[in-house]
């Protein structure tokens, strides 16, 4: 499911929309490391259909580093995509809401980044982490 940056063939630039831009603060772990980087990382979510000719609605969410041209983590989902996401992810929204709340956590997890330690068991706090594997 992960993609680089749609073709020209495969996106209809006309039709998508960026739901979500922005940077989250992230817990970044890679494969056979055991330290965690803590990284301010861009999120950028647009949604939009497919230019092959079904028009299928599809989300589209990539992972940059300012900072590191060399790291891209690049998500395409359709709508049928995302039913065996929704499985082994144990997601408990449907296709339509997904990006919304998607977009919400993200939200989040910068507001909790601004906050200081929770001084109560009722405070939650949100926590953006990756893991990378080779």
């Amino acid at each position: 499911m992960a993609t680089a940056w749609p073709s020209r063939n495969s996106f209809d630039m006309q039709s998508s929309s960026t739901i979500f831009w922005d940077t989250v603060p992230v817990s970044l772990r890679e494969s056979g490391q055991k330290e965690v980087a803590e990284k301010q990382l861009t999120f950028r979510v647009l949604l939009g259909q497919r230019n092959d000719g079904t028009r299928m609605p599809v989300l589209w969410a990539y992972i940059f580093n300012d900072l590191d041209s060399q790291f891209l983590q690049a998500l395409e989902v359709s709508e049928d995509d995302f039913q065996t996401l929704k499985a082994e992810q144990g997601i408990l929204v449907d296709f339509q809401n997904f990006s919304g709340k998607m977009t919400d956590l993200l939200m989040q997890c910068i507001a909790s980044k601004d906050e200081s330690t929770p001084s109560s068991e009722q405070s939650c706090a949100f926590a953006a982490r990756i893991h990378i594997s080779s």
